[in-house]
C-alpha cells in the first residue's frame, strides 16, 4: 500500500480498520528515508526499530540566538 500522500488521521483510520499495522505503515515510511535521503539529505537521524506508533519528522527550523 501507498502510505506517502495520507494524512495522520487516514493513516489511522486505517490502522483502527484492520487494514493495515503501525509497523507496515512504520516500515513503508524507513524503506522511503533510507531510499532517497543520501539524494535528499532530508534526515539527520532515523530511530531504529520504533513501529510501535505513526511515524512524524520534526523540522529543525529552530535557532539558538
Amino acid at each position: 500500500m501507498d502510505f506517502k500522500n495520507l494524512s495522520l488521521i487516514e493513516l489511522k483510520e486505517l490502522i483502527d480498520s484492520g487494514k493495515t499495522s503501525t509497523e507496515e505503515i512504520c516500515t513503508y515510511f524507513e524503506e522511503r528515508i533510507k531510499k532517497y535521503n543520501d539524494e535528499l539529505q532530508a534526515f539527520n537521524t532515523l530511530p531504529e526499530g520504533q513501529k510501535n506508533g505513526l511515524p512524524i519528522a520534526v523540522k529543525d527550523i529552530f535557532c539558538e540566538v
